[in-house]
């Protein structure tokens, strides 16, 4: 079975969001959960900026789209709809 985790990036945890951090404290988280994750079978690198969120200033973007790249990671998909639950069922079935 497949699943999708994130790290925490969310409202509830303001410190966290990526305009209140640099890129390498980003990045660093970043790599932390990718080192945690990468041993599950199936793992795939995909990586979406959490609520589409992906840095207040240009140095941001780029060095983290750097990163991302020099990783592996390529762009997960988005829903639009709150569909996740309806994706997550066709990959699961794809499986």
């Amino acid at each position: 079975k497949q699943i999708a985790i994130t790290f925490d990036d969310s409202p509830r945890k303001a410190d966290g969001y990526f305009n209140n951090m640099t890129v390498e404290e980003y990045a660093q988280n970043f790599l932390l959960a990718d080192l945690e994750l990468k041993q599950f079978k199936g793992f795939k690198k995909l990586f979406r900026f959490p609520y589409l969120r992906d840095g207040n200033s240009e140095l941001k973007r780029t060095g983290m789209q750097a990163v991302l790249k020099k990783q592996g990671y390529i762009n997960a998909y988005i829903t639009l709809n709150n569909y996740d639950w309806y994706m997550e069922d066709l990959f699961q079935r794809r499986g």
